[in-house]
């Protein structure tokens, strides 16, 4: 499970964009390439479903080396907008 903040959250339901790894606030379980996993708002609502692009790991690498070297992040793109489906409630 995928909990995002809101502007990924409205950048997926309002914008039908994609979420990229910088819209992520916390990841529950950790998953794999082409796994479908639950996206949820900060409230714990889930509001989409998506299959994964790479690895919850891999998502996260290129955010965090450069955080260690003080460059500005690169957003890794988590679930493309035609790998996502919206739950009822959020349509």
């Amino acid at each position: 499970m995928w909990w995002v903040d809101g502007g990924a959250h409205r950048a997926i339901t309002a914008k039908k964009a994609s979420l990229l790894s910088g819209g992520v606030v916390r990841v529950e379980k950790q998953f794999g390439a082409m796994d479908v996993v639950s996206i949820v708002d900060l409230e714990g609502r889930e509001f989409a479903r998506g299959i994964a692009n790479c690895a919850s790991a891999e998502a996260f690498a290129a955010n965090d080396s450069a955080r260690e070297s003080g460059t500005q992040s690169k957003n890794t793109v988590v679930f493309t907008r035609d790998n996502i489906v919206l739950m009822e409630a959020a349509r």
